[in-house]
């Protein structure tokens, strides 16, 4: 597979959104989550620099491409 932005699911072909869970042991789930029918995925991604509670500061806000 060289591309995954389509849903499993419901088929919904724009991509996803990123969600953030402890992980046992320490560090964070990294996964993804269908917009459409909210499918979850666990890719196996785990970061051991990030832990709950998570700091966080806003940052860039990205607009919609004409």
């Amino acid at each position: 597979m060289n591309d995954f932005r389509v849903c499993t699911t419901c088929g919904y072909q724009r991509g996803f959104h990123v969600f953030f869970r402890e992980a046992a042991g320490g560090g964070v789930v990294v996964g993804l989550i269908c917009p459409s029918c909210g499918q979850s995925y666990d890719l196996a991604w785990r970061e051991g620099d990030v832990a709950f509670p998570l700091t966080i500061q806003p940052g860039e806000v990205f607009r919609e491409k004409n």
